[in-house]
């Protein structure tokens, strides 16, 4: 089997070398920093009826929404994601022109993901990742990014603004939870390196690509039937 999948770990303790210990005044491009993070704003908004800490957790939030895309597409080019690719990403809608270059983050991509992972490695309880809620979530979150046009009253804690930002939160975090996988060393996802499959697996992926009229789970039963055959 030269099947690969790339599983990111965001935090354990072998990898990353460091002491998992949260710190406010100490910035971590990490998921469970992030998570914990976002939290932390919210309760001191509540704490404080701040409606700026909402605003903050909103930008935290569409943040790390970025970061997992960002994460996901570096991970799926692997060797392909280059210097000019960096820089490139960076710029004006990086994520989404990176994304028509790799295709990481189409969903056919990632439901194909998610169907290897089970037929291969089920125990990762891998999830595809649903860019499209993912964008529409960063929508709803970016009107707390631009606040210019907003007037005093709705800037206040209890009004109708700041109080749909916890709502539009919790949607994020529900989404993003749903994604992970958790075990005892902290949260990881991952994607599937479309450069390493064998040709049987190539086959599939292709016609995958070029129907719709299939579903996930026949998907996964053949990716294992695959594997079975393979191993033998």
């Amino acid at each position: 089997m030269n099947e690969r999948l790339i599983k990111h770990y965001i935090v354990t303790a072998h990898k990353n070398k460091m002491k998992q210990t949260y710190e406010f005044n100490k910035r971590i491009q990490n998921v469970n920093w992030s998570l914990i993070h976002i939290e932390t704003l919210l309760n001191y908004s509540r704490e404080n009826k701040n409606p700026s800490f909402v605003i903050y957790a909103a930008f935290e939030s569409r943040h790390l929404l970025e970061r997992i895309e960002f994460e996901i597409i570096v991970m799926s080019a692997n060797s392909k994601f280059g210097h000019q690719d960096f820089v490139d990403i960076k710029k004006r809608h990086g994520i989404n022109k990176a994304n028509k270059k790799f295709n990481s983050l189409k969903f056919r991509h990632q439901t194909f993901t998610e169907a290897f992972a089970k037929a291969v490695k089920p125990e990762l309880n891998f999830n595809f990742f649903n860019y499209k809620e993912s964008e529409s979530l960063k929508e709803n979150l970016s009107q707390y990014l631009h606040l210019y046009s907003r007037m005093d009253d709705e800037l206040e804690f209890e009004s109708d603004f700041i109080q749909n930002g916890f709502i539009r939160i919790k949607a994020t975090k529900d989404f993003l939870e749903s994604y992970f996988t958790k075990d005892l060393n902290g949260v990881y996802f991952g994607v599937l390196d479309f450069t390493t499959i064998s040709e049987a697996m190539k086959i599939e992926f292709n016609n995958w690509l070029t129907t719709t009229k299939q579903n996930n789970e026949s998907l996964t039963k053949r990716l294992a039937e695959i594997v079975n055959r393979d191993i033998k």
